[in-house]
């Protein structure tokens, strides 16, 4: 089960590594933005995992407590990747123009909080077999679509011909990006798998395994992805990814509400509520920081990232303590 795991998480590492590069092809030859193809094409497609092994977990395995705890503890890992950021590099992190990546992220915060609040009122009431407040999560993801579209569109890179005239074969960039996300799906739906088995035979709680283990083996695209965006010089892609997929995370709720009869959150763990308000706390620092770093360089060892991952790291040694059977 644990090599089972490990060559899926790494699958999915090397599968994300690439897209940073087709996607600022595709937004130099489509005329839309980084940023916005950060949060709307990579967020998506960097969720992949989430949504496959939340949907298994489900259809197969009918744990919804694994598949929210995968949705929420993916979301929180990714705010931590923002920390590395913060840590790895004190360059500029994007204009002042930039704007749409902070609309992304109050979005992000907006639904968290519904969810803390689903979960914490664990209402029975349903709209066609499906949560009111998952009707209300995915009203929510398809408005802020197109509100952020609205924000970054006609933002295309500074060497964007440059970038048209060396690819000229789009197709083929298309069809490489339609690999890599075919491989995420699968691994990630091998991973789902794998960490049912270590939950049962480490006798550990599922939201637990779904938090930590699941959850950062779906988020190694995001993470892949990131660090490759940072490297070609396009930090607000990176961000974008990074409050793209939570925000598609979330959205994902909604299939994995439809295929569980009745409401979801019904049978959730109330320790949940705690990776509920890690990511909402993570989101605001990640904003503050960010701000910080607009149009200027920072230290490295600029506090706000290394209390972003330890407060990771100490939710976790708690949720461990009180969550392992």
């Amino acid at each position: 089960m644990w090599i089972r795991f490990i060559l899926s998480s790494l699958v999915i590492f090397f599968a994300g590594k690439r897209l940073p590069k087709y996607v600022r092809i595709i937004s130099a030859h489509t005329g839309i933005g980084e940023g916005y193809l950060g949060v709307i094409a990579l967020g998506a497609i960097t969720s992949f995992p989430e949504l496959v092994t939340s949907l298994s977990s489900i259809f197969l395995l009918r744990d919804p407590d694994l598949a929210l705890s995968n949705v929420l503890g993916s979301n929180i890992f990714n705010m931590t990747i923002i920390a590395i950021l913060f840590i790895w590099s004190g360059r500029t992190f994007f204009d002042k123009g930039e704007k749409g990546k902070f609309q992304a992220a109050l979005l992000g915060i907006l639904m968290t909080a519904l969810v803390g609040f689903a979960i914490f009122q664990r209402s029975k009431f349903s709209i066609l077999g499906i949560s009111y407040l998952s009707w209300l999560l995915l009203l929510l993801y398809l408005f802020g679509m197109r509100w952020l579209y609205k924000i970054d569109r006609d933002k295309l890179p500074a060497n964007s011909h440059a970038l048209i005239e060396k690819n000229l074969h789009i197709n083929s960039i298309y069809i490489r990006c339609l690999v890599a996300a075919l491989l995420i799906m699968v691994a990630g739906y091998q991973a789902s798998f794998a960490c049912k088995e270590i939950a049962i035979a480490m006798h550990w709680e599922s939201s637990f395994v779904g938090s930590l283990f699941l959850a950062v083996a779906t988020s190694l695209p995001e993470l892949t992805v990131c660090l490759s965006a940072f490297k070609i010089g396009s930090p607000a892609m990176a961000i974008g990814n990074v409050f793209g997929s939570n925000i598609f995370n979330l959205a994902i709720i909604f299939p994995i509400d439809l295929l569980y009869p009745g409401s979801i959150f019904v049978k959730i763990s109330p320790y949940q509520l705690l990776i509920v308000f890690e990511g909402i706390l993570f989101t605001i620092l990640a904003i503050l920081g960010i701000s910080y770093r607009t149009n200027k360089r920072v230290s490295r060892l600029s506090p706000d990232g290394f209390i972003m991952i330890s407060i990771y790291f100490l939710g976790f040694w708690w949720m461990f303590h009180h969550m392992t059977r």
